[in-house]
C-alpha cells in the first residue's frame, strides 16, 4: 500500500487521475491513525463554528454566519465539511477560545457589541484545517449544535 503526507490534486473533469490502491476500511483508519493518508484520498478541510447553545434561535444563525465568514479565507475547497459545536454558554466558549489561544488555533471570536449583549462572546469560528488532529483535543467533548 502507498500512503504519503501530501495533499494531491482532485479528480477533474477536464482530465484523468492516476489510479489509486484501493485499502480497505482497516488499512484505510490504520494510515490515519498513524498521520498518513492515502495516495489519492486527500484529508478534507474541515471548518469548524463553536457557538453558545443558550442564545435566542436567530441571534445563534447570526452569529454562525459571523463565526463562518470571519474564520474562512475564503476560496474552500468544494468537499469543505462544515461543522457547528455547541458550547454550553458564555464561560463555557471563553474556556474554549482560551485553550485555542493557549495551543496557537487559528480563529476568530465574536463579540456582540450591541445591547442587550454588551461585548459577550458569542462564537469562534476555526480557521479551516484539513489536519483535525490540531482541534480534536478541544472539539471532541464537544455535541453538535442541534
Amino acid at each position: 500500500m502507498f500512503y504519503t503526507t501530501k495533499k494531491r490534486s482532485r479528480f477533474s473533469s477536464a482530465g484523468w487521475h492516476a489510479p489509486v490502491a484501493h485499502l480497505d476500511e482497516r488499512g484505510l483508519k490504520q494510515a490515519e491513525a498513524a498521520g498518513s493518508t492515502p495516495v489519492g484520498r486527500a484529508r478534507p478541510t474541515t471548518h469548524y463554528v463553536v457557538v453558545r447553545e443558550d442564545l435566542p434561535r436567530g441571534v445563534l444563525a447570526a452569529q454562525i454566519v459571523h463565526a463562518a465568514g470571519e474564520s474562512s479565507p475564503g476560496d474552500l475547497p468544494d468537499d469543505t465539511r462544515a461543522v457547528v459545536l455547541a458550547a454550553r454558554n458564555e464561560s463555557h466558549l471563553a474556556d474554549l477560545e482560551s485553550q485555542m489561544i493557549r495551543d496557537g488555533i487559528p480563529h476568530r471570536a465574536i463579540r456582540e457589541p450591541d445591547p442587550p449583549w454588551g461585548g459577550q462572546l458569542m462564537a469562534v469560528g476555526v480557521v479551516p484545517t484539513s489536519d483535525r488532529n490540531t482541534i480534536k483535543h478541544i472539539t471532541g467533548s464537544l455535541r453538535l449544535l442541534r
